[in-house]
């Protein structure tokens, strides 16, 4: 046989990498399935990740009884190493589904001499070498929520020119825990006669996130794209928590900041359908003490054209244990009194503003008779279908830790919070933030994941809507021009752009620890998300590049 296709899982993983570093010129193709990260130091990563893994799925007995049986099966004992394997399979299986889960239950075949002798050679054989332009293609697979920690990266670093796939709802075992997805890959990678346009795409787009995800040092990152309510792709990979190691899965909730504007866009076009106020009302009607800002429409305030500054609102946060007593009321009343007199006369520049949606949120309260909050919870999210969690509360489980990469931009923090408080060091990569809420939750206040903001922007785009009227989804997607005519980008409370000559509607949300970006294109009835835990400063409109290949 001159060349022949090669795949290797976990530890098989680890040799059929030193094979093909060995042996190029007899392969064909390399497939990683969840492989180890390597030999000699790499191997010592793997191996202290997948014991913590174990641990944090097993009950103190268990892993006491994993301990002896480890150590026996060293000493030479086969049942003790039968009994070790057949607990790890188990391990590897919490939480998933499992077909044909009886293929991979019978160790009693398994002797301890090999597995001793393998990892001793494991430990002594070279570092791995870096492979550039093999000759070959590879691709590479972990599941998302896969045994391995930050290791992973040295495999996927290795081979620079590798495909490299997150199987979704998936471990360390994605041809037993996701069957169908799995099939996919391996069907396009082989070119096999059942290769589909859409399993190419799937490994074509998670690449791409993959690399993305590195390329912005971001620890964690979902995304998901919806036509009608179907899901087009999703992607969930990293890390929730650096220091507990807890994966970003689907459900994990991340800060979304300035997305929460549509929210309060939304609310304010209820308001008018119910007869309660209208857009081109002057905001003395509702907030009379707001002397400086005569003239000023609650539309010039959806539309960014206030002529109102905006002060850099990093610093507007608080600490999680201080907010019972925190006083939301006389916080958002200094600011406005603060930074009430305009720069401009309104209608004359486009200047976005955080401080502008406070009042609007001041309004929604005065008109309502709600506090913000509640009449979000009320007259939007609880309309909703299919949401999992949107919220203003800081969730009790699967919340992702903000992060901010160190760096210039992390001395810069220094001087706009205060850094002691609410920072910490990591690692030699990343500082993370205490849980915190924002002071204003008007600008930037919700909470949530990929799904159930999806779920959010396709009930918005419904014909019958439940939460919007037709003719305020006209108003609120319409794009704003200043009084002299100049485009501005914007909507009231969405910006407005293309891609692929189709029209889009999105906003962004960044600040300290997280960013977020949501998007629909109304007549292709198609909405996305991403979201991320590191800090982000400024529209990236990063969803020109991850939705492209969705949209014709």
């Amino acid at each position: 046989m001159e060349k022949f296709h090669l795949l290797g899982h976990s530890w098989g993983g680890v040799y059929a990498q030193v094979y093909a570093q060995k042996h190029p010129e007899k392969i064909q193709s390399l497939f990683l399935c969840s492989p180890g990260s390597g030999t000699g130091d790499a191997w010592k990563k793997t191996e202290k990740e997948v014991m913590q893994f174990n641990k944090s799925v097993t009950t103190r007995g268990e892993w006491c009884k994993m301990g002896w049986n480890s150590l026996m099966g060293a000493l030479g004992s086969n049942k003790a190493y039968q009994s070790l394997f057949t607990q790890v399979v188990n391990n590897y299986h919490e939480g998933h589904q499992v077909a044909m889960a009886e293929q991979a239950t019978d160790f009693s075949k398994i002797t301890s001499e090999p597995i001793n002798k393998t990892r001793k050679n494991i430990l002594k054989y070279p570092e791995l070498e870096k492979m550039q332009n093999p000759g070959f293609p590879i691709l590479i697979t972990f599941g998302s929520n896969d045994i391995y920690g930050k290791s992973k990266q040295l495999t996927v670093e290795r081979y620079p020119d590798a495909t490299t796939v997150i199987v979704p709802s998936s471990g360390h075992m994605p041809w037993l825990h996701n069957p169908g997805f799995f099939k996919e890959v391996i069907s396009g990678f082989y070119d096999c006669g059942d290769q589909t346009t859409e399993s190419l795409q799937s490994i074509n787009q998670y690449d791409l996130l993959n690399k993305l995800k590195e390329q912005q040092n971001a620890p964690g990152m979902q995304y998901q794209i919806i036509k009608d309510s179907e899901i087009l792709f999703e992607y969930a990979d990293g890390f929730a928590s650096i220091e507990s190691g807890d994966p970003v899965t689907p459900q994990t909730r991340f800060n979304m900041f300035s997305t929460t504007k549509t929210f309060t866009a939304v609310a304010i076009l209820q308001l008018e359908e119910k007869g309660l106020l209208s857009l081109d009302d002057k905001l003395e009607k509702y907030l009379p003490d707001l002397s400086e800002l005569k003239g000023v429409s609650i539309q010039d305030l959806l539309s960014h054209q206030s002529g109102l500054k905006n002060p850099i609102p990093l610093k507007w946060i608080h600490l999680q244990e201080e907010e019972d007593s925190f006083d939301y009321k006389t916080w958002t009343q200094q600011i406005i009194s603060e930074n009430e007199k305009p720069k401009n006369n309104p209608g004359e520049v486009f200047r976005y503003t955080n401080v502008g949606y406070l009042i609007l949120g001041e309004i929604i309260e005065s008109v309502s008779g709600m506090a913000y909050e509640d009449y979000i919870r009320q007259e939007i999210i609880h309309k909703i279908p299919d949401i999992d969690y949107l919220d203003f509360d800081i969730p009790e489980s699967g919340y992702a830790s903000g992060y901010q990469p160190r760096g210039f931009m992390s001395l810069l923090l220094g001087f706009m919070i205060d850094k002691q408080k609410h920072l910490n060091k990591t690692n030699k990569d990343y500082f993370s933030f205490n849980p915190f809420y924002l002071n204003g939750k008007s600008y930037g206040g919700l909470i949530s994941n990929q799904s159930s903001l999806n779920a959010f922007l396709q009930t918005l785009m419904e014909e019958e809507s439940s939460i919007l009227g037709s003719e305020s989804k006209s108003k609120m997607f319409q794009d704003h021009q200043t009084k002299d005519g100049k485009p501005t980008g914007m909507g009231l409370g969405w910006f407005t752009g293309k891609l692929n000559d189709q029209r889009y509607f999105c906003h962004a949300g960044g600040g300290g620890g997280y960013y977020c970006e949501i998007r629909i294109y109304p007549e292709l009835k198609i909405s996305s998300v991403l979201m991320m835990n590191r800090s982000g400063m400024k529209d990236e409109r990063l969803l020109d590049k991850l939705d492209e290949t969705f949209i014709p």
